[in-house]
């Protein structure tokens, strides 16, 4: 099964992954398995950066 990294170069993001929510900011990574719905939100003014990269086993 692959895995997900979210790094976040710039701003802030809220992802909801397995029905938690994760506020993202600047410099932040989150690695996460996705398996079903997820959900992303910009809550602030500022653009959001980021890079998203699927991982291979």
């Amino acid at each position: 099964m692959s895995t997900t990294r979210l790094q976040l170069l710039e701003g802030t993001v809220e992802i909801t992954v397995d029905g938690t929510v994760h506020t993202v900011r600047d410099g932040d990574c989150l690695r996460f398995r996705l398996r079903g719905p997820s959900h992303f939100h910009c809550p602030g003014p500022e653009q959001v950066r980021h890079a998203l990269l699927i991982v291979l086993p």
